[in-house]
């Protein structure tokens, strides 16, 4: 950035989060310079100071950034919601944009390279943090207008995606968990519509090409973000369900399969399997193979005889539990206290009768984030097996035990955005394992 724009932009007192802002209010120009010219040589000069190392430091925030993690994803799966419950009014927008920077810098510090978030949801429950309004679409006497965009969700949107790419994280969308958004389609103005139907589909997917495009407009052309289209599917054992799930997930990806720079490339494609095997097969076995009696064939999906799809396992923490011989990646998620890895039935990992871990996944069989050892060793363990296999390894760390009740949230624990209200030395333990299984 030339020495006189720095002045005029220190005269001004402007800063980026302003900047945002004003663009994403449509803002032309200030002073006669482009807002884009100013946000991109904001963004630069922030870029050259994290890589130089150079940036000032806060008073709590004293060690440098380190070197990004592409393998290291933050859980943030309330980040946009928060940002989204913020109070709507203009005067108010560059203060929550204020937090949000903050948090994301953070976050960048730590050495993290992506972050997950559900885009939206909208479960229409009284009191619960779900059932808020503040969606993509227009609602108006709780009837749901898919044909109509909502201004201000897509312009905080924005200044969202701005903000992972001005500290250098990629965003992974979450766009249509099931459990939270299925509300929105029973309750639409066009008449209630499953979540499942035709109709929805070509909503969904109409959708989810609204929000890579909000997405490359700052990354380029041809990128993507890394997608999960649902969250934690639930069959148990019903192949008819399952089978649904694993159509539904085609479909989806075929409808904006177009948008990737390589035809049938699954490599940002994180296909959820917490609670059912279903979804992932049609990504990983060719048209030959059949699962209890249904022949999956989407065997174009095979590339070169090998997957980069993703895994997510909820509850299965052992690395062999994620080897398939078609997977390139998998992703293992650290959990808190009250949700820990318990067992993987195909391999005994787990706790004996005197709470020991037992298993092919010592270190890792249970686990959570409050507990800094075992976080390191599983990261370490995981991602030392898979460097050894010649593949690599994607971990998640949620922050569930971090988060907060506060009045903002209703009472509903969520990721509070405030960055000086995070516990940050478990992340740190969490990179540092990751540091270590790839030495």
């Amino acid at each position: 950035m030339s020495e006189n724009r720095t002045k005029k932009l220190e005269a001004r007192h402007i800063d980026l989060s302003w900047l945002t802002v004003q663009r994403a209010k449509g803002a032309g120009d200030i002073d006669g310079t482009p807002v884009v010219d100013l946000i991109k040589e904001c963004s630069a000069e922030i870029a050259r100071l994290i890589v130089e190392g150079d940036q000032p430091d806060d008073p709590d925030d004293p060690d440098p950034p380190q070197k990004i993690l592409k393998q290291a994803h933050y859980g943030g799966l309330g980040i946009l919601l928060w940002f989204m419950h913020g109070s709507w009014k203009d005067k108010d927008l560059v203060e929550w944009t204020g937090y949000l920077n903050s948090t994301v810098k953070r976050i960048r510090r730590e050495g993290f390279g992506v972050i997950d978030f559900f885009v939206w949801a909208c479960n229409g429950k009284s009191g619960n943090w779900y059932s808020n309004t503040k969606i993509p679409f227009e609602i108006k006497d709780r009837e749901v207008y898919f044909d109509v965009s909502s201004p201000k969700w897509w312009q905080r949107f924005d200044i969202f995606i701005e903000t992972l790419y001005r500290w250098g994280i990629e965003p992974s969308m979450c766009f249509l968990p099931t459990s939270y958004t299925e509300w929105a389609f029973k309750h639409a103005k066009s008449g209630t519509m499953s979540f499942w139907s035709a109709d929805a589909l070509a909503y969904q997917i109409k959708f989810a090409r609204k929000l890579i495009s909000v997405v490359q407009k700052y990354y380029g052309v041809g990128f993507m973000p890394w997608l999960k289209a649902n969250n934690e599917l639930i069959n148990h054992g019903d192949d008819a369900k399952g089978a649904m799930f694993a159509e539904w997930y085609v479909a989806i990806f075929d409808g904006i399969q177009d948008l990737f720079s390589t035809k049938d490339d699954v490599s940002k494609w994180i296909v959820d399997i917490s609670f059912s095997e279903w979804p992932g097969f049609p990504f990983n076995y060719d048209e030959t193979f059949e699962f209890r009696g249904y022949k999956l064939g989407q065997g174009r999906f095979l590339r070169n005889g090998r997957r980069k799809a993703v895994m997510e396992g909820h509850r299965y923490g052992c690395p062999e539990n994620m080897t398939d011989g078609r997977v390139a990646k998998s992703l293992s998620a650290n959990f808190p206290k009250s949700t820990p890895q318990i067992y993987h039935e195909d391999c005994g990992c787990g706790v004996d009768e005197d709470g020991k871990l037992i298993g092919k996944g010592a270190g890792i069989g249970q686990y959570h984030v409050g507990d800094n050892e075992q976080t390191f060793l599983a990261q370490e363990s995981l991602h030392s097996q898979y460097k050894r296999k010649n593949r690599s390894a994607i971990s998640i760390y949620m922050p569930l035990d971090c988060l907060k009740k506060t009045a903002e949230t209703k009472g509903v624990y969520m990721e509070f955005m405030k960055v000086d209200e995070l516990d940050w030395i478990r992340p740190q333990e969490f990179i540092r394992g990751i540091k270590a299984g790839l030495e």
